[in-house]
């Protein structure tokens, strides 16, 4: 059961490093491929994002219910999933207001 909480943690983990990417690579494009990375944002934020952030989050709770169940040294392991699914929350959340941002405000940095 452990081991299907930390897959669930690692792929909202992987999600959330797919958005960063794509949220840090649309600075340095311009003209209509700077407009369609925006809207790809968007979309990868609503598509990939939400499932991430639910999975990330599920998996931290069944690594936590299998540690509240005896695991020895129960303490290590949900601090750790605990810790990956915030920055997993963060940074999905993160990428979906900076592709708001740029829908409502334009490309703000230029």
């Amino acid at each position: 059961m452990r081991i299907t909480g930390w897959i669930l943690v690692l792929i909202g983990a992987a999600a959330a490093a797919f958005l960063v990417y794509e949220a840090v690579t649309i600075p340095f494009l311009h003209g209509a491929g700077l407009a369609q990375a925006g809207f790809e944002l968007f979309v990868f934020s609503v598509v990939l994002g939400v499932p991430g952030l639910i999975a990330s989050v599920l998996g931290t709770l069944l690594v936590r219910r299998h540690a509240l169940m005896g695991a020895p040294a129960p303490h290590r392991f949900p601090i750790a999933s605990t810790m990956i699914t915030a920055l997993t929350v963060f940074a999905i959340i993160g990428a979906f207001v900076f592709s708001l941002m740029m829908r409502t405000y334009g490309f703000f940095w230029r």
